[in-house]
């Protein structure tokens, strides 16, 4: 898995936790 990989997805679930408490 590519570093900028991983980066992408945990800003993905960030954003999706972020919509969830919104």
């Amino acid at each position: 898995m590519s570093l900028g990989n991983a980066f992408v997805i945990c800003f993905y679930i960030h954003l999706m936790i972020k919509r969830t408490i919104r």
